[in-house]
């Protein structure tokens, strides 16, 4: 019938209940000496309309030993002096020919080790082998093994899946994809992964990755439980005469245009990236990525290590980028050069890209340091630190092993100017900007510690239009507080003489130029507020004080010196205090300061120089000094000469003394004292006087005017001593008046006028000097009213009950006694006034005697 199936063909071996079955042995008998030995075929049925049987294989169950071998296996061809091929093994699924069918599947398992045991069963080996190739040509080569899924016409072609197989509870198997070993004069052999190429849409991906791990811990040892993903080692092989193998990574090229439907809709042409990434850990560190040579052999160096992005045609080159990832705590970058035995250390050289495009610059070169973000108010984040340090010079050769330098340059122009460096600290929002401070490092035990040394470079253009660099020392702007002070300070030696400071303006050598100027200026102050504006800042110039006990260990001194001239004159001094729109200019003050207990103070000299005549031969004087006080509207200014006062000795001399001259003919210098002049009023005093006496004192001080002796006797006359009152429409008075007694039966003090002695004493030459007193003339025509004043001769009166003063009138004496007379003189119209001699009239007494004597002879 119909639904029945055909006849059954069953071959079964005999039995044998104590020993082995019988064998099943099917085989074509030996081809004879000109033919092939026969086919055997095995195959089933076509089938019209089911499925065609299928062909099985397999050996029998084995309760106690093992199962029985499955050997397909072709004959060899033995002939060796003819070339021919062993036979082939094709093992090939049936193709399907119906519409959503697929092709047959080909499946080659191993056995599996289905004991479960603690050392049951293991699960069998696949095992794919190409021939061998005994010959020993060198194109005698080794068969291949070629795994190789089905081809698609218009879907995706078929995948090759390589799998080991999974465990339980231990380990996956491992997948070893290696080439064998070459021999002793061939290489091995190449081990390539690739991709087919496509027409239309992306090339196939290789990934190489290991699988995840997943710890299950034993709850009795937790902590001996852990479970590493896998590890992925590329690694080239060693060679012992050539270079050691390559290791390349490059991802795909592109060779794309823009889009076939028009400019306006491109494509991405970009060549493929190239990503290292390290593992990901939910609870600990990310895995490191190590990028390094090997170290260098004997005679050899380590290899370079070269991070480049390639040349663009029409774009940016691709820049680099070294970044560390965020975290609670960041990660860190170093660049670290390696140690040198033989030799310098190697250099670590950052260099920013140059560029040859008009009005384009070259690249810049920033170094930043991170900032610190957290705003938390008690303790938030800092910015990172940037520091550039040199190297140690560990040598000990004092000479020669020198720390490493630090330079930091500005770049260079041909044209234009070179390039500014700018050092500054970093601002705040809400407190002091940072500090900057320059400073050499300390010194050792043996040596200096180094200079500091700011200047600009030489200025090497033409005259007028180039000048070398300015320098400026500057605080910035206090909008709420005090502006930053400016302090130079040399530091404190301890075993010589301290540290100088010198400002020294710049000199000048072309004509008709003048030396650079050293001004110093305090600040100003700019509030102009009538009630209580800005001072000006104050300028002071302080010697060093001195803290030595010994009496030569005197405080520094200041000397302020004008500048010297070969030829011209030397500059000029000046010292004036500041101007006021206002009020009142400031005032000048120049002093030595107090005196210590064991010391006296300072003295203060003001001196102008010596004129010489020696080079030139013309007469040259020396400088004048002027003290004057300003014109004034209001009241002049006072002029003060005091001493200060003396408390166990005598008080300080004020000598004004004019200058000494030593040529012929020549008069020495006058002092002249005159009180001021008044266009409207009273022309100043002059008063010469000593102050009165204390409680205590014995003497006022004397008043002593009088004019110089001459050492030469013979010849010259002394100066004339003159006290003369001024011309006026009432002619002053010439007063000498002698000082009052307060005491008892002490007398008044005394006037008098005294002439010169004339002659050498026991000499037969020279007369004594005239003494004149004369009345004013009078040159009115009245005969009453216009009278020559009147000389009056008075004795002192006494308002007790003593007799007044005596005028007596006594010629000298001499050989003869000198003539005393007492004569009117002749008017002038021939007339002449009477000569009267009385006494006055007594009240109570008797009145006076007039006597007229000669002397004895």
């Amino acid at each position: 019938q119909d639904d029945h199936p055909g006849g059954l063909i069953e071959i079964i071996t005999g039995y044998n209940k104590d020993s082995s079955s019988g064998s099943f042995f099917v085989a074509t008998a030996e081809g004879g000496v000109n033919g092939d030995s026969g086919e055997l075929s095995f195959s089933s049925g076509f089938a019209h309309d089911g499925n065609s049987g299928p062909i099985t294989l397999f050996t029998g169950d084995s309760s106690s030993g093992s199962a029985g071998n499955i050997d397909l296996k072709v004959g060899r061809a033995l002939s060796r002096d003819r070339p021919h091929i062993g036979g082939s093994v094709s093992l090939n699924a049936g193709d399907s020919y119906g519409p959503d069918s697929f092709g047959g599947d080909v499946q080659i398992g191993a056995g599996s080790g289905v004991n479960e045991w603690h050392d049951g069963g293991k699960g069998g080996t696949l095992l794919f082998h190409g021939g061998s190739a005994r010959g020993s040509g060198h194109f005698d080569n080794g068969g291949g093994v070629s795994i190789i899924s089905g081809d698609a016409a218009h879907g995706t072609s078929g995948d090759l899946l390589i799998k080991s197989g999974s465990s339980n509870l231990a380990s996956s198997g491992s997948i070893v994809i290696s080439t064998s070993d070459a021999g002793s004069e061939g290489v091995s052999g190449a081990l390539s992964f690739r991709t087919g190429s496509s027409t239309s849409g992306d090339s196939g991906s290789i990934e190489i990755s290991s699988g995840n791990a997943h710890s299950h811990p034993d709850p009795l040892w937790p902590e001996e439980v852990t479970g590493s993903s896998g590890n992925i080692h590329i690694t080239v092989g060693t060679g012992d005469l050539g270079k050691g193998g390559n290791l390349k990574l490059a991802a795909g090229n592109t060779t794309g245009t823009p889009h076939p439907y028009g400019p306006n809709r491109p494509v991405e042409t970009i060549g493929g990236d190239v990503s290292i990434v390290s593992g990901y850990s939910h609870e600990s560190h990310s895995g490191e990525i190590m990028i390094e040579t090997s170290i260098g052999g004997r005679r050899g160096n380590s290899g370079t290590l070269t991070l480049k992005t390639n040349d663009s045609d029409n774009g940016k080159a691709g820049y680099i980028a070294l970044l560390s990832g965020n975290g609670t705590f960041g990660g860190e970058i170093e660049l670290i050069a390696g140690t040198s035995d033989n030799s310098d250390g190697p250099n670590v050289l950052i260099h920013a890209g140059d560029s040859s495009h008009k009005k384009s610059a070259g690249g810049a070169l920033q170094m930043i340091a991170g900032s610190g973000t957290s705003e938390n108010f008690w303790d938030g984040g800092n910015g990172g630190s940037v520091e550039i340090s040199a190297g140690h010079g560990f040598g000990n050769n004092k000479l020669t092993d020198v720390g490493g330098d630090v330079a930091i340059l500005g770049g260079g122009s041909h044209k234009s100017s070179g390039g500014n460096m700018l050092i500054r600290s970093g601002s705040s929002i809400e407190s002091s900007s940072g500090h900057v401070t320059i400073e050499t490092t300390r010194s050792g035990v043996r040596g200096n510690s180094g200079s500091l040394s700011l200047s600009t470079g030489s200025a090497t253009g033409y005259a007028g239009e180039s000048s070398s660099g300015s320098i400026q020392l500057s605080t910035g702007t206090g909008s709420a507080g005090f502006a930053g002070n400016i302090n130079l300070l040399v530091g404190e030696s301890q075993k010589a003489d301290g540290g100088n400071i010198s400002v020294i303006a710049g000199s000048s050598s072309d004509l008709a130029t003048t030396g650079g100027a050293v001004i110093i200026k305090g600040g100003l102050g700019i509030h102009n507020s009538r009630h209580d504006g800005s001072n000006g800042g104050m300028v002071r110039i302080e010697g060093g004080e001195a803290h030595g006990a010994g009496y030569r260990d005197k405080g520094g001194d200041v000397i302020i010196v004008s500048g010297k001239s070969y030829e011209g004159s030397g500059g000029n001094l000046l010292l004036s205090s500041g101007k006021s729109t206002e009020t009142s200019s400031g005032a000048v003050t120049i002093r030595s300061e107090d005196a210590g207990k064991d010391g006296v103070t300072g003295d203060v000299s003001i001196s102008t120089g010596l004129a010489s005549t020696v080079s030139t031969g013309k007469k040259m004087d020396s400088g004048s000094i002027g003290i004057s006080t300003g014109n004034s509207i209001g009241s002049g200014g006072s002029i003060v000469f005091q001493v200060g006062k003396g408390h166990l000795m005598d008080g300080g001399d004020i000598k004004l003394s004019a200058g000494n001259v030593t040529g012929h003919s020549r008069i020495g210098g006058a002092v002249s004292i005159q009180s001021g002049s008044s266009e409207r009023y009273k022309s100043g005093d002059v008063v010469l006087s000593t102050p009165d006496g204390d409680i205590f004192s014995e003497f006022s001080g004397d008043v002593s005017i009088e004019t110089g002796s001459l050492k030469n006797k013979k010849y010259g006359m002394s100066g004339t001593l003159s006290l003369k009152g001024g011309s006026a429409a009432h002619g002053s008075s010439v007063k000498l008046i002698a000082g009052d007694s307060t005491a008892r039966d002490i007398s008044g003090g005394e006037i008098m006028l005294k002439a010169g002695s004339g002659g050498v004493k026991n000499r037969n030459y020279g007369s004594g000097g005239n003494i004149h007193i004369e009345a004013g003339k009078s040159r009115g025509n009245h005969m009453v009213n216009h009278r020559a004043g009147n000389l009056f001769l008075h004795g002192g009166e006494s308002n007790g009950g003593g007799s007044g003063g005596a005028v007596v009138i006594s010629s000298g004496s001499g050989k003869e006694s000198g003539a005393v007379r007492i004569e009117t003189s002749q008017g002038n119209n021939g007339g002449s006034s009477g000569i009267l001699l009385s006494t006055s009239d007594a009240s109570r007494s008797q009145s006076g005697d007039i006597r007229l004597s000669t002397g004895a002879a």
